[in-house]
């Protein structure tokens, strides 16, 4: 089984998916909104994917300030 970490009605969440279930894979889908990652989650995540894990390149990112991005 597969977990899915996405909000609900983002189409990329949802084309992942639909690939994932045709390629024959269980999803479980969880609703990050619903049910908030924990400190545990972010962890487990960081250590994965490290600095890739924050999308430098969104629009959120483009507007924060200098000392918004420099927190951890």
């Amino acid at each position: 089984m597969v977990t899915l970490y996405g909000i609900p009605n983002c189409d990329t969440c949802r084309k992942a998916q639909k690939a994932l279930e045709a390629a024959g894979w269980e999803v479980r889908f969880r609703d990050i909104r619903a049910e908030p990652l924990g400190e545990n989650d972010w962890a487990g995540f960081a250590g994965a994917f490290g600095p890739a894990l924050l999308n430098r390149r969104s629009t959120t990112w483009r507007t924060l300030s200098e000392a918004e991005r420099a927190q951890s």
